[in-house]
């Protein structure tokens, strides 16, 4: 803990346990959106809903998550993802990681088509 206090995350800025948590947990739910929306392509009538539902479910629990740090006690938060230990920064390095990640994952998975054959979707 005073190796994250001292010098934060990969000298990021990210002192707090809390923001850390939290700047994962957004990345990873926008991650798995994306891999579920690759999954259910090509699109049916059926899909068109999971996916929608799921994308619903996941926005209102981040904004959910997000409401509850904010304007209720830390005791009531279910979710236990502290917004309020966020700073601009932090919400920067959300951005770029994310879209580091969604491209990495995108180019793996057309080269990936590329050499199964070009079965592209």
């Amino acid at each position: 803990a005073y190796h994250l206090q001292k010098y934060g995350v990969m000298h990021t800025g990210i002192y707090d346990k809390d923001a850390a948590v939290v700047m994962c947990a957004i990345v990873f739910t926008v991650i798995a959106s994306a891999v579920l929306f690759n999954i259910c392509r090509p699109f049916s009538k059926y899909r068109i809903i999971v996916y929608l539902i799921s994308l619903f479910l996941t926005v209102f629990g981040l904004a959910a998550a997000a409401l509850l740090s904010y304007f209720a006690h830390q005791s009531f938060n279910i979710f236990h993802l502290n917004f309020t230990a966020m700073n601009p920064i932090n919400y920067f390095l959300v951005g770029m990681i994310t879209l580091a990640l969604l491209t990495l994952y995108l180019s793996v998975t057309h080269i990936v088509s590329i050499l199964r054959g070009g079965d592209e979707k």
